[in-house]
């Protein structure tokens, strides 16, 4: 079923992360493996594919990637409840909005179920403006 840009913009506004940077000021992100599945990839290593191209994309426009793009890991449990339980580190970005923008699956014929992500992050609903 194809999502509609606002409930495709309310799933990508969920998962939005806040952190306050050394200056008291509140940063807004997105961890990248959490929004590779909502973004309609399957599998992590080709969104971190696009991740990567959307950093050259920001080198060649002159923005400082480390303001966009932070890589950072995270520990999972694996195993969980067993005897060989044991953590995992898995690789993560912090992308900030701009850093999305040039993150998208393209709408072609066989992926065109999802808005793309830069529509949605476009969107403003009528609440929001």
């Amino acid at each position: 079923m194809k999502k509609t840009l606002a409930q495709q913009f309310n799933n990508f506004e969920s998962i939005k992360k806040i952190t306050i940077d050394k200056n008291g000021n509140q940063i807004e992100y997105w961890s990248a493996r959490d929004l590779y599945q909502l973004l309609g990839y399957t599998e992590w290593r080709n969104f971190k594919t696009v991740i990567e191209k959307a950093i050259n994309a920001c080198i060649n426009s002159g923005f400082p990637t480390s303001d966009h793009f932070v890589d950072v890991n995270k520990m999972i449990k694996i195993a969980t409840g067993t005897e060989k339980e044991t953590l995992r580190k898995l690789d993560d970005y912090h992308l900030t909005r701009y850093a999305c923008y040039p993150s998208p699956k393209t709408e072609t014929p066989e992926n065109n179920k999802l808005p793309t992500p830069k529509r949605t992050l476009q969107y403003k609903p009528e609440n929001k403006k």
